[in-house]
């Protein structure tokens, strides 16, 4: 009976997201609600909702298979945590990194277990449709731009250099300003080139070592030049809807200009960013403010990273 009333639960949420011409913010809403669904220990409808989403969409967040792993092997159910997984692969995760940011699994011996052999199995298969997804000449364009942002940024805030060499500042502004024109070149021709077209956080000799950021790392360039929300909040927001931006980015972005809106706008909601979120909204007024894009709230995060364990940081670790 409890299997007949899964399969139930299962067609109804194909009919459901066949609808709704795969919307991704729906995409995000749900994601949110199978974590609540853990959370509250409802495993089943947890695995049932995640399983029914990731059959119903072509593209998927890599960050979103390693959570829904990690709450799989968390109640023992390593079968369907391999499974969630092996879905990430094609979108750049690298299913090794479970181990390396939750230690304790390797006490379970789950890479003995028959399970994680056919992971192997398929991993060179799946992670070609990765490598032939991403636009690799577009990506390692955006990582050096990233490396430069981060060495003039790093010289521009010591302190010596702040007040001895102004031109640092200027310098950095310039070569900012260069780094978003050559973004907004992208967002008009190609769109927000997040996950969907320059992959995760990995090298761009094709090795994943460096697979623990799973997200837009060249966001950081955005975050640095202000007003930057301003000119592209519209935009941004709704790339969420076509799957090129998580909300988590999205959001991340939008707090970042706070040091910009604090000046123009002191009504303005906020997302992670904690003053606005202690000062001026009650909890149930953020949620609904997240809930709009699918993102996920502080507390939201802290509750699901206190059911997962101590030693997984759902908040940051691989999810900035």
């Amino acid at each position: 009976m409890k299997i007949y009333l899964i399969s139930i639960i299962i067609s109804l949420s194909f009919s459901l997201f066949s609808q709704i011409d795969k919307d991704f913010v729906l995409y995000h809403q749900t994601c949110r609600k199978a974590e609540i669904f853990f959370i509250d220990s409802n495993y089943t409808k947890c695995f049932v909702t995640y399983d029914s989403l990731f059959k119903a969409y072509d593209f998927l967040f890599p960050r979103d298979c390693f959570t829904a792993g990690q709450l799989a092997f968390k109640i023992g159910k390593d079968s369907l945590a391999v499974e969630f997984l092996k879905k990430g692969v094609p979108f750049g995760l690298n299913a090794d990194l479970i181990f390396k940011t939750n230690p304790s699994l390797l006490i379970s011996n789950v890479q003995k277990t028959k399970y994680w052999k056919s992971y192997l199995v398929d991993f060179s298969y799946l992670r070609q449709q990765y490598i032939n997804r991403v636009d690799w000449k577009l990506k390692k364009q955006l990582y050096q731009m990233v490396a430069l942002d981060q060495k003039l940024r790093i010289k521009n805030n010591k302190w010596f250099n702040r007040i001895f060499r102004k031109g640092l500042e200027k310098k950095f502004d310039i070569v900012n300003k260069r780094h978003v024109n050559f973004l907004d070149s992208v967002f008009k021709t190609k769109g927000y080139p997040g996950i969907w077209l320059t992959g995760v956080g990995d090298s761009t000799d094709i090795a994943f070592n460096n697979n623990v950021n799973l997200s837009e790392i060249f966001s950081v360039i955005l975050y640095h030049h202000d007003g930057t929300y301003l000119k592209y909040g519209d935009f941004l927001k709704k790339e969420i809807g076509n799957g090129h931006i998580h909300p988590r980015t999205y959001a991340m972005v939008r707090d970042f200009q706070d040091r910009f809106l604090v000046k123009h706008e002191k009504d303005q909601k906020m997302y992670y960013n904690i003053w606005w979120e202690a000062k001026n909204y009650s909890e149930h007024e953020f949620e609904q403010h997240c809930q709009v894009i699918g993102c996920p709230t502080k507390q939201h995060l802290r509750q699901l990273n206190k059911v997962v364990g101590n030693e997984v940081d759902i908040f940051w670790t691989p999810f900035r």
